[in-house]
């Protein structure tokens, strides 16, 4: 899990506003380790019908469940869609009626991907019960298919 040290860190953030732009600056994954990430913005909490807050967690088990679906992507691929999906989405929906999971969407260009547009999507495990807000996948997605999720 986290060190007492990052969670520490993450606290003292925390308490300081920071701003959408500064908080995908910030995310810098180590891809061997678990990760705790900036807070939701304010906004996007509202959006989904929460209060309270709390920093986003990155399991290493998730990321290498991740690598091996979406080997195609690289690590930077997949920190550029986690920081801009979640700290600048141009949508956020429901994603499971069972689960409080919400789908985070951001419109990119990733180049390896024949220039089509594609829309980078983070799955936030948004549990009130837990310490952590907790990313359960993330991937490039096409629009057809960002309208197939939202039925």
């Amino acid at each position: 899990m986290c060190s007492q040290n990052d969670l520490n860190s993450i606290k003292r953030v925390a308490k300081k506003k920071i701003s959408p732009a500064e908080k995908i600056a910030s995310v810098h994954i180590d891809f061997d380790k678990d990760n705790v990430l900036p807070e939701l913005n304010d906004g996007d909490l509202g959006e989904i019908g929460l209060k309270q807050n709390k920093p986003v967690l990155l399991k290493k088990s998730v990321i290498d469940r991740n690598r091996t679906e979406h080997s195609d992507l690289t690590d930077e691929d997949f920190q550029n869609v986690i920081a801009n999906a979640l700290y600048s989405p141009s949508e956020i929906f429901k994603a499971n009626r069972e689960k409080p999971y919400y789908t985070f969407v951001k419109p990119m260009k990733i180049s390896k991907r024949n220039g089509l547009d594609e829309y980078g999507i983070v799955l936030l495990d948004v549990d009130e019960k837990k310490d952590n807000f907790e990313i359960v996948h993330w991937h490039w997605i096409n629009a057809e298919n960002i309208e197939k999720l939202k039925k």
